[in-house]
């Protein structure tokens, strides 16, 4: 069974994929890059995920997460952002965030930005507290013999009020567009939470183009240190 939020999440993101009709085309998260002016961008994404060495046995329980993410370039230099989550798992987690991106340096082949969110977090164990998000992010293209390339780091410390844990985040993102229709790329994820661990996954991914109007992505989600989960994530990207 689905849990309302999730179902909610779900139906959010359907309607915003539906209602962009023919204005899809292949987008990606921006990271450290502006969005654009106007321009806007949705990605919604289920990922399934069992701890590794439950994996081959016949009775394999699967987690779920399910995530809707968007941005909107509100100028040249601020985006605009939002990211849903809801991940049912053994206390029922729930995220909500709003964030404001500003673009602060670029250069020929560099960029720099800081952002701030505010948000909530929900799980049945804790109960409801605030998110006060601050971050920054780095990006740089580049050009190889395979095609077209892009490196960036995004970096954030999370406040969690009243309580005093602090997650502290670094995921560390490269990627190749070695034709037309595919890009290749993958994410080192980097978390620390200050009184539960340090946790420290993979995640390389595939995209590509349906038409001129669409991107479906698939990435395995793997945990390399803190974190024995194995996963497949799938994603719808677009961009209008």
């Amino acid at each position: 069974m689905l849990r309302p939020a999730t179902i909610a999440i779900l139906r959010l993101g359907c309607a915003a994929l539906l209602a962009a009709g023919p204005f899809w085309a292949a987008g990606a998260r921006a990271g450290a890059w502006p969005r654009g002016e106007g321009a806007a961008f949705l990605s919604l994404s289920t990922l399934l995920s069992t701890p590794a060495r439950e994996f081959p046995l016949p009775r394999t329980e699967f987690g779920n997460r399910v995530e809707l993410y968007g941005e909107y370039g509100l100028t040249a230099d601020w985006t605009l952002g939002f990211d849903l989550a809801d991940a049912p798992g053994d206390f029922g987690e729930t995220t909500g965030i709003a964030f404001a991106r500003r673009t602060v340096w670029q250069g020929a082949r560099d960029v720099f930005a800081l952002e701030f969110g505010l948000g909530m977090r929900h799980d049945e164990d804790s109960g409801t507290s605030a998110r006060l998000r601050p971050g920054a992010s780095w990006g740089r293209g580049f050009e190889t013999g395979w095609g077209g390339g892009w490196m960036g780091l995004e970096s954030s410390v999370e406040f969690t009020p009243p309580e005093d844990t602090l997650i502290l985040k670094l995921d560390a993102t490269i990627g190749l567009r070695p034709t037309e229709n595919w890009a290749l790329f993958a994410q080192l994820q980097n978390t620390r939470i200050t009184d539960s661990g340090t946790y420290i996954k993979i995640e390389p991914s595939a995209a590509y183009r349906l038409s001129e109007s669409s991107r479906i992505v698939l990435g395995v989600n793997i945990g390399l240190y803190g974190d024995t989960d194995l996963g497949v994530k799938l994603s719808s990207w677009l961009e209008f």
